[in-house]
């Protein structure tokens, strides 16, 4: 088979320009500190890389949402925590009424009309933080019903509210929190929230109706513990989702490892390469010189 000059020379500018393409890969990859990682290059690796950032974008979302979730519950455990003092007092007041009915107190005594304006007071706290707003205007206690106030300006629990769901947010595979809860079950008990308790409270201290405040004193108490258990189930969560951003903080750097070793250059292999390549191209280039220099009477001896 004769082959002609041309077709030498073809073949030989073919190798050159391959040769180029490598040089030029082999110089991105070290000056861009990244691998061509591309499907026909790599298909194994290009799939495990996509697969790995698919995966980092997944716990970053879940990592947001451990903030946002971080930031809802700090903010209900710190009300709960209010709540608790102020139901605390509250049982001291009605104690003290107690103790004066037994002393045989007027009713209008000074010290009774006291302890009523500081149960008016905390009529007026309790209600406040039953109907706590977080930074986005939404009630922390009102669950889907996040719109809507939990107590109502008569102090009875809003039905919106008291048919509401909790609201919950996923932090980790097959794992979500409470982000929002119902002020029902946790502001009120047998059917009245924690201000109609106090309500009652004062009217029967106004009447002297001893029965009626211990009445209220027991819906309180329940109430009480209805916060205190709340509290515990917040601190809980929060100690999730400690352990959830630690276990996905965990992942994430083992995939941003891996990632880096399917992507990141190897400078040792890729200047070999490069140097390689350069030798190929110097090679080939003295070989088309050559074959361009010939005539027929290099032929003829």
């Amino acid at each position: 088979m004769r082959v002609s000059t041309n077709m030498m020379f073809s073949q030989g500018l073919a190798a050159m320009q391959k040769q180029q393409a490598r040089i030029s890969e082999a110089q991105n990859e070290i000056s861009s500190g990244k691998k061509n990682l591309t499907p026909d290059k790599d298909g194994v690796g290009f799939a495990k890389a996509s697969n790995l950032e698919v995966r980092n974008s997944q716990l970053t979302q879940y990592q947001r949402n451990i903030d946002f979730a971080r930031g809802k519950l700090e903010l209900q455990e710190g009300v709960l925590g209010q709540s608790t003092d102020a139901l605390q007092r509250i049982k001291e007041v009605a104690i003290s009424a107690g103790n004066s009915f037994k002393l045989g107190e007027d009713a209008n005594a000074p010290s009774r009309q006291a302890l009523i304006d500081e149960l008016a007071q905390m009529r007026d706290v309790m209600m406040g933080l039953a109907n706590t707003r977080d930074e986005r205007g939404e009630y922390v206690f009102s669950g889907t019903a996040a719109t809507v106030a939990p107590l109502q300006v008569d102090g009875s629990l809003d039905p919106d509210v008291a048919s509401a769901q909790p609201v919950s947010t996923r932090i980790a595979d097959n794992r979500e929190v409470e982000i929002y809860r119902s002020a029902e079950g946790v502001f009120s008990a047998g059917g009245g929230s924690v201000v109609e308790a106090i309500d009652t409270m004062i009217a029967a201290i106004e009447a002297g109706d001893m029965d009626g405040i211990l009445a209220a004193q027991g819906e309180v108490d329940d109430i009480m513990d209805n916060v205190v258990t709340a509290r515990g189930k917040i601190g809980n969560s929060l100690n999730v989702l400690d352990r959830s951003w630690e276990n996905n903080d965990v992942e994430m750097f083992a995939n941003t490892k891996l990632l880096a070793d399917l992507r990141d250059t190897d400078y040792a292999d890729a200047i070999t390469r490069l140097n390689q390549s350069m030798m190929v191209l110097q090679a080939t280039q003295q070989t088309i010189s050559k074959t361009q220099s010939l005539s027929l009477f290099d032929y003829i001896r």
